[in-house]
C-alpha cells in the first residue's frame, strides 16, 4: 500500500521521539526502556497505523544459537492480522533481521535508508545506512492499513 506523506512524516516524528530510550527487555516505556519488538509496535501505535497489540515475550533475550525464530513465528501466525511478508524493504517497513542463528532482532526501515532499532549497549537510535542490514535480513513485513 502507498503511504501518504502524512503517514509518513507521523511515523517519522513516533520513531525520533524514542531516541535515546535505554535497552530494557519486554518493554516499551518512552524514556525508560524498550526492546526491538515492543519498541516498533510502540511506535506504529503512536503514529497511528495500528491499534495498540503485542508482540511476543521472550524475542529479545533469545540466544544468538536458538534455532526456533519466536519472531517469524509471530509474524506467519497472529501477526498476520497487521502485517504482510514482502520482498523488498520500503519506508515503512519492519526488517526481521537474523542474529546468530535465528531471524529474531526488528528494526522499523524509515525514508533514505535509515533504520530505527535499540540493542542493549546503545538503546535505540536510529542508523544511516540500512544497506549494512539487508546482508542479515531474513524478512520484511508490511503492516496493513
Amino acid at each position: 500500500m502507498e503511504k501518504s506523506e502524512l503517514q509518513m512524516d507521523a511515523l517519522e516524528a513516533a520513531a525520533t521521539s524514542w531516541v535515546g530510550t535505554p535497552w530494557c527487555d519486554g518493554s516499551a516505556t518512552k524514556g525508560l526502556g524498550a526492546c526491538c519488538h515492543k519498541l516498533i509496535g510502540s511506535v506504529y501505535f503512536e503514529a497511528g497505523w495500528l491499534p495498540a497489540f503485542d508482540f511476543p515475550e521472550g524475542a529479545a533475550a533469545q540466544s544468538r544459537g536458538n534455532d526456533r525464530p519466536i519472531m517469524m513465528e509471530w509474524f506467519t501466525g497472529p501477526g498476520a492480522n497487521w502485517f504482510k511478508e514482502v520482498e523488498t524493504p520500503e519506508p515503512g517497513d519492519t526488517l526481521l533481521i537474523r542474529v546468530g542463528h535465528s531471524p529474531h532482532h526488528l528494526g522499523l526501515m524509515l525514508r533514505d535508508w535509515r533504520v530505527l532499532h535499540v540493542t542493549y549497549t546503545q538503546g535505540v537510535r536510529i542508523i544511516d545506512n540500512a544497506g549494512q542490514w539487508l546482508r542479515l535480513l531474513a524478512n520484511t513485513f508490511r503492516p496493513h492499513q
